[in-house]
């Protein structure tokens, strides 16, 4: 099954920039923080496949998803008894704005949360189908918090770990190496979120 998911909105940086210009010893007026501060978050929000900070998102389903084989279910009323979990990707989830099936807006009694990693929803009925707008289109808030703060604290070091090393070998190094030279990665694995088996 295939989602199409993005941001809404730039990523928060989650560290503060005093703590990383601690850590390097440099002046925290240094230009060179944001930038390796904000691409550190960016590529730990990719690598745990999390948000961090909370941020809205979008994922898309162009085709229902549903549990079991699309040779054995279909999307017809007569299967209504049917029910599909489907995974928002990234989330931490705080919050599901919108769900549209077919182009038309669920209300939430049309939907559960379930308590899945990462984060799914539950929808029952069936919806009728059509061509002029994808399956599933679903809105959502995910992170562990709104501040910087309220991101877990091994999760901080192991982006301050990737910032530093990104600030002393820039130019020199691309991020995925960074990841693993500087040791971010095995600290950080604990935390990567897998996509839940539908």
């Amino acid at each position: 099954m295939t989602y199409a998911t993005s941001p809404i909105g730039p990523v928060t940086t989650a560290i503060e920039l005093a703590d990383l210009a601690d850590w390097l010893v440099v002046d925290v007026a240094d230009p060179v923080l944001p930038m390796v501060a904000k691409m550190a978050t960016a590529h730990v929000v990719e690598y745990l496949q999390s948000e961090l900070v909370e941020r809205q998102r979008t994922v898309v389903y162009q085709q229902w998803p549903a549990r079991g084989s699309y040779a054995h279910l279909s999307i017809s009323p007569r299967n209504d008894q049917i029910e599909h979990d489907v995974v928002l990707p990234y989330a931490q989830l705080i919050s599901v704005e919108s769900v549209t099936a077919y182009g038309e807006a669920l209300d939430a009694a049309d939907y559960r949360i379930l308590d899945t990693k990462p984060a799914s929803i539950r929808l029952s009925p069936q919806y009728a189908t059509s061509d002029d707008f994808p399956a599933l289109s679903v809105e959502y808030t995910a992170g562990f918090g709104p501040t910087a703060q309220d991101v877990p604290e091994e999760i901080r070091i192991g982006i301050m770990t990737l910032a530093g090393y990104l600030y002393e070998h820039r130019g020199a190094c691309d991020v995925d190496m960074a990841m693993r030279s500087s040791g971010a990665a095995a600290m950080l694995y604990p935390y990567k979120l897998r996509a839940v088996a539908l």
